[in-house]
């Protein structure tokens, strides 16, 4: 997928998620129908930027995509910037904080299967229960607080 901080606005961003899939990009009414509301209007207003996205939505969003912290957090960013634009206030302070979070590098890291499956069953139980409950993406310090 397209990084979502390759975005500057809600309606590109929600272009990325729509064009993810590796099969064929879904459509706003099925995005809305697998974040659970029962029109596409909603869905629809906000990706063509003439609705703000609340809080619930990027909440169903970021679930839906398996967005990162720090894209979920970006995700939040580009709709208070929406808000904002909307309302008709300035946006300076927050296209500054846009870029600063464009700067800072995601980095990802990928355990194979099988380097897990070497592992003790316990071990692989411990690991994959932490990395389910850390924000992705998680620091070798935050996983070695947890394993404390």
């Amino acid at each position: 997928m397209k990084s979502i901080r390759d975005s500057d606005s809600i309606p590109q961003a929600l272009r990325a998620i729509l064009e993810s899939r590796s099969s064929r990009p879904l459509s706003i009414r099925e995005l809305s129908k697998r974040l659970g509301y029962n029109s596409d209007r909603t869905v629809g207003m906000v990706a063509k930027g003439e609705r703000a996205m609340g809080a619930d939505m990027i909440r169903r969003l970021s679930d839906f995509a398996k967005l990162s912290r720090k894209d979920k957090d970006y995700l939040q960013l580009l709709a208070e910037k929406q808000r904002s634009e909307l309302k008709g206030r300035t946006i300076e302070a927050i296209n500054k904080k846009i870029a600063e979070s464009k700067a800072k590098p995601s980095v990802s890291k990928v355990v194979e299967v099988q380097r897990l499956e070497s592992l003790t069953p316990w071990y692989t139980f411990s690991i994959i229960e932490i990395l389910r409950l850390i924000p992705n993406p998680a620091s070798q310090e935050e996983i070695h607080r947890e394993l404390r």
